[in-house]
């Protein structure tokens, strides 16, 4: 949302224009609303089109709510991230979104809004004019398949064992078990090879709730 001074009369901006805008308040929000995509990507792969409640997203990012809440008002203009959301949504308390499968095909919501761009608008000569005023859009990939599946499973195992074997101590920081989670889940599942899809975020998402 922005204002003009002359007419003091509010307008929308549409999210595909804030990589265009020279200011730290589109700056800010453009880097607020990668860190969602991100967290969006995770929780795809572990709840594929089971519904994500807007507290979800908002725990799982490091922003003050009023700032979350205005990136994630943004995102729901934006294409290739929700295939639909409840009423309310964002700024009910317990209002949901559907996550689209897309979010795992990009690697980061800096290419949506390029590829937008992309599409929509640009000819070969307008990317190159685009480029030159030194707003870079990614190269078209190649289709990607889904990432790997998830090991939330393997892991809330891994938590229970630890847990019934007292080894969980939850006036210790969650950080401070991520080792340990991880090395028990690649003794408890020895053919997973290595701790790929093991990563301290998503060890942090999948047992969060036994610390909060």
């Amino acid at each position: 949302m922005g204002s003009d001074p002359k007419t003091q009369q509010f307008y929308h901006l549409r999210p595909y224009a804030l990589p265009l805008i020279k200011g730290e308040k589109a700056q800010k929000l453009l880097n607020l609303m990668c860190e969602i995509y991100e967290a969006l990507s995770a929780f795809y792969k572990e709840r594929l089109d089971q519904n994500i409640t807007r507290d979800e997203v908002l725990k799982a990012i490091d922003a003050p709510n009023e700032q979350a809440l205005e990136a994630l008002s943004y995102f729901q203009d934006t294409h290739s991230v929700w295939t639909g959301w409840g009423k309310g949504f964002p700024y009910e308390e317990g209002s949901h979104i559907n996550i689209s499968e897309d979010v795992i095909l990009k690697e980061s919501f800096l290419e949506v809004l390029t590829d937008y761009y992309r599409w929509n608008f640009l000819n070969q000569k307008d990317e190159a004019l685009f480029t030159n005023n030194k707003i870079s859009l990614p190269n078209k990939k190649p289709h990607r398949k889904p990432g790997r599946p998830s090991k939330k499973h393997m892991i809330d195992e891994a938590f229970n064992a630890l847990d019934n074997e007292n080894k969980i101590v939850r006036s210790d920081s969650i950080q401070s078990h991520y080792d340990l989670i991880r090395d028990t889940v690649i003794t408890l599942y020895p053919d997973i090879g290595d701790d790929n899809g093991l990563s301290d975020e998503t060890i942090r998402r999948a047992v969060r709730e036994h610390f909060d």
